[in-house]
C-alpha cells in the first residue's frame, strides 16, 4: 500500500463528503455513489491505520508538513 496514494485519496474523498454539508435539497443527492464513497474512505482508513502500525511511517504530507497539513510539497 502506498500510503502517499492512500491519503490522497482519503482527502478526496473527504471534501466530496464534506460538501454535502451545504447541500439544501438532500433529494437531489445520489445515495448509492454516497454510500461507495463512505465505504471506500472506511476501507483506507483502516488500511493507512494498518501500514501506520506494522511499517511505522507517515504519508510524506503528514511528516513534512505543518502543523495545518497545508503544505503541497
Amino acid at each position: 500500500m502506498d500510503p502517499d496514494a492512500n491519503l490522497t485519496e482519503q482527502r478526496e474523498l473527504a471534501a466530496r463528503l464534506v460538501v454535502l454539508d451545504d447541500v439544501e435539497d438532500y433529494n437531489l443527492v445520489d445515495v448509492g455513489s454516497l454510500l461507495i464513497d463512505a465505504a471506500r474512505l472506511g476501507e483506507l482508513v483502516l488500511a493507512l491505520d494498518g501500514w501506520l502500525v506494522k511499517v511505522g511511517y507517515l504519508p510524506k504530507r503528514w511528516a513534512f508538513g505543518d502543523a495545518h497539513g497545508t503544505r503541497t510539497d
